[in-house]
């Protein structure tokens, strides 16, 4: 009777500490919901701050640039004139260098403010991709740069055949031309260029690519590619925004970019676009 009496009492025991645990428990899962329910209110606020922030920050890019263009034009118009004065009556070499400078200058000030325009629009611009001619695009580039090609005596092959990939005409081709500048100015001399493009099936992407033969980059110098305002040492005369365009088109257009350079055999800087879907298909 008694040990029935004290195993009960043992039960009894037991099944309080059980339930005592049990409200524990319970009160501790209320507790970590509540935190993670206020975690995730914070978490959707900062988002949104951020973004917010991110659409200020491209505003202002955007007005400044906008603004800077205004007497940005005024100084390359009047530039240009004195240019056509002193042509008219003989100038002093001084002048006429001085007048070249007024205009070299503010063509350069106009490309970093376009430039700047450009990664601002790309950061949340809706882009509509279509299969494109590689080939044309890569044609038009080159047409873009053609007095720097012509003065420089660059030599540039081009393949024969190319993928037909998706991607925007307008965007690609500012790809292209920032990939061919740099290999113009940072080839050898002359620069010698060589540019196609490789089906990855694997991917069911294209690749696309610029070789030059210039002194080629350290691993280090790789690094700091396609970063915005990131020079390196040898482009005294670069803004450092090109290579952070064509990251930034190539990434909203669903590509990659990337390099592959050897110290003393120059660089091969490529991207990435889907394949058009006929191609897939087969």
């Amino acid at each position: 009777m008694f040990a029935n009496e004290e195993l009960l009492r043992q039960v009894q025991e037991q099944a309080a500490v059980l339930a005592t645990q049990n409200e524990q428990l319970r009160k501790l899962n209320t507790e970590q919901e509540r935190f993670l329910i206020t975690l995730e209110e914070k978490v959707v606020e900062r988002t949104a701050e951020l973004q917010e922030t991110i659409g200020e920050l491209n505003t202002f890019s955007s007005t400044v640039a906008h603004d800077l263009k205004t007497p940005l034009g005024g100084i390359i118009g009047y530039g240009e004139m004195l240019h056509e004065e002193l042509e008219g009556s003989p100038p002093t070499q001084e002048q006429a260098h001085l007048a070249d400078r007024i205009v070299q200058i503010a063509f350069r000030m106009r490309e970093i403010i376009d430039s700047l325009l450009l990664l601002a629009r790309t950061r949340g611009a809706e882009v509509q991709t279509a299969p494109m001619a590689m080939y044309d695009v890569v044609q038009s580039a080159c047409d873009r740069l053609s007095y720097v090609i012509l003065h420089n005596e660059v030599q540039i092959h081009m393949a024969a055949e190319w993928p037909l990939a998706l991607g925007n005409k307008a965007w690609v081709e500012e790809v292209w031309a920032n990939y061919l500048s740099n290999a113009i100015k940072y080839g050898g001399k002359p620069a010698i260029i060589h540019v196609g493009g490789e089906i990855l099936p694997e991917t069911a992407e294209a690749r696309f690519w610029v070789q030059d033969n210039g002194r080629g980059l350290t691993p280090a110098e790789q690094e700091k590619l396609f970063v915005p305002f990131s020079q390196l040492r040898q482009a005294k005369d670069s803004h450092g925004l090109g290579l952070a365009i064509v990251k930034r088109i190539t990434t909203k257009l669903g590509g990659e970019v990337g390099v592959e350079s050897t110290v003393g055999e120059g660089s091969r800087f490529y991207f990435t676009l889907p394949l058009a879907e006929e191609l897939v298909r087969n």
